[in-house]
């Protein structure tokens, strides 16, 4: 038997609010592929209405003003780029595999579209005040977040401090940050390979000194590879040492 509504109250369209939000979050990701494209200076809204197909007047009803759709975008993209990574880890169930393989995911983010137009941005901020605090105030709220995700996300950080967490993704994300802007003169996948591993090699070290024994197996490739490249290392060092001293009796 079907139930009687009182003439008196209004039943709400789910389907609006949801179409609402969609819209919001296709403004929101256009800005962002706005910045990747045109940089911080040459996003503006005619750009992004023409992105979004939408009108101005629709754009500023979800978004007053410039300045708030993209103080909006800049949190957006700190966000989706989280959301992507953890759910991409979240498929390695063995602690070693997520760790390794967490590496090599923000290795890969690192050409993600979302990466280029955080890169846009920190370039531009370097002479642009107002985007420096913005972009300051978008990593203070990304680092609230970031420290209790990696806890989730590797359970076995918990008993780690804050700070020691928050020191290894600083490293990591500078060391691949600086890897992806640095150009080789040659073999540069081989080089980036090598660099990849020894990364994993400082991480797999800094943990283990802080009794995350179960988080890092220490018998993994990477482990074992930067442990080869060093004992090569050592054994074309010791064979310089031994030619030149021939060279030296040979005199």
């Amino acid at each position: 038997m079907p139930v009687k509504i009182p003439k008196d109250i209004k039943l709400i369209d789910s389907t609006n609010g949801e179409k609402s939000e969609q819209a919001r979050l296709g403004i929101l990701e256009a800005t962002i592929s706005c910045f990747a494209e045109f940089g911080w200076n040459g996003t503006n809204m005619s750009i992004i209405a023409r992105r979004t197909g939408m009108t101005r007047g629709k754009i500023q009803y979800y978004f007053p003003t410039l300045d708030d759709l993209l103080s909006a975008a800049i949190n957006h993209l700190n966000v989706e780029w989280q959301k992507k990574y953890f759910a991409t880890i979240d498929q390695f169930s063995d602690a070693t595999a997520r760790f390794e393989s967490g590496i090599d995911v923000l290795w890969a983010m690192m050409e993600d579209p979302l990466h280029i137009a955080k890169q846009e941005l920190e370039a531009c901020a370097r002479t642009n005040p107002e985007l420096r605090v913005l972009m300051a105030q978008a990593a203070t709220n990304y680092e609230e977040v970031s420290v209790p995700a990696a806890k989730q996300a590797y359970p076995e950080l918990a008993q780690i401090g804050d700070s020691e967490i928050k020191l290894a993704r600083h490293f990591t994300m500078v060391f691949l940050e600086g890897l992806s802007i640095y150009r080789f003169g040659s073999d540069a996948e081989a080089w980036r390979g090598r660099l990849i591993g020894m990364l994993k090699h400082c991480l797999i070290s800094y943990w283990t000194s802080l009794g995350a024994e179960n988080l890092i197996n220490i018998s993994t490739d990477a482990h074992r590879a930067a442990n080869v490249n060093a004992l090569d290392a050592k054994r074309q060092r010791a064979l310089a040492l031994v030619e030149e001293a021939a060279a030296l009796l040979a005199e």
